[in-house]
């Protein structure tokens, strides 16, 4: 069941910017990426999330009103607290993952930022796949009462989905 839905955008001027990962099959790679949830019709929050496709798991992701830097930056701050930190950091070139606030905590921790090629979420695959995945099982079924309500059951099966779940190649 697939549910279709126009979700707002924002624009960034895209510089080229380097996809270190492409080869590089056996490095440490976190990727990343933001997504929208529907909290109610017309109403979006964004979910941040960081994935690690060796382990097969979601390593930290935050929620909020807001599409903004400092929700990527909780997020990588979050995934460091918790986790040894990745040789590579890929994302999108969205406005959030180019800003100076990421850029920086990244080299503060001596991390390379990998970029997927613009307009190609391929380079992107395994954390696109976990969005598509959350959305598909969860989100597109469920009706949230509020914005605690969804942060609450978005993290129960994000617990389940590195738990429990059973794994495919995502």
């Amino acid at each position: 069941m697939n549910r279709r839905f126009k979700k707002p955008g924002t624009h960034v001027d895209h510089s080229q910017r380097p996809n270190l990962i492409k080869h590089q099959p056996n490095a440490r790679i976190w990727r990343a990426d933001i997504t929208y949830l529907e909290l109610r019709p017309g109403t979006w929050v964004y979910l941040s999330s960081i994935y690690e496709p060796k382990v097969h798991q979601v390593l930290a992701f935050k929620i909020g009103r807001q599409m903004e830097a400092t929700l990527v930056v909780e997020t990588i701050n979050q995934a460091l607290e918790c986790h040894q930190k990745p040789q590579y950091f890929h994302s999108d070139m969205g406005s959030q993952y180019t800003s100076n606030e990421v850029e920086t905590l990244l080299e503060r921790h001596q991390i390379s930022h990998s970029y997927s090629k613009q307009g190609y979420p391929y380079d992107n695959g395994p954390i696109e796949a976990f969005h598509s995945l959350l959305k598909r099982e969860f989100a597109f079924q469920t009706t949230f009462s509020n914005f605690e309500d969804l942060v609450i059951r978005t993290s129960n099966y994000i617990s389940w989905f590195n738990s429990d779940r059973i794994r495919t190649s995502v």
